[in-house]
């Protein structure tokens, strides 16, 4: 028996699918590339050293270089914001790393609100 692919419902192709992954605005993307890397980084437990001038050295890979949300690696010829750190050092997917990135950002404008007295 022959079958034809267009009459297979999308209930039959989605079954047992797992869910999407969300869907990022640009705002989102954007707030996410600006994320400043040190503070990220040392909340995930990675040993940073002040490098002098706002630069940051990291133990755990000699030669990157991280300054606010730009971080390059001069030795591999690689450089970029904070979610190509995420992707390229990290190896986090897109997804994973918007996650992380959005919860450091949530929890910088919740302690940059107002105190209460």
């Amino acid at each position: 028996m022959i079958y034809n692919m267009k009459t297979i419902t999308r209930e039959h192709r989605t079954h047992d699918a797992a869910p999407p992954p969300p869907r990022w605005t640009k705002e989102q993307i954007r707030a996410a590339r600006t994320v400043a890397i040190a503070p990220f980084l040392e909340k995930r437990g990675l040993h940073l050293a002040e490098n002098g001038g706002g630069n940051y050295n990291m133990r755990e890979y000699p030669g990157l270089i991280i300054k606010d949300s730009y971080w390059r690696w001069p030795e591999l010829n690689i450089s970029g914001n904070t979610i190509d750190l995420c992707m390229q050092v990290l190896r986090l997917s897109f997804n994973e790393t918007m996650l992380a990135l959005s919860q450091t950002n949530d929890d910088t404008q919740r302690d940059a609100g107002p105190k209460a007295s």
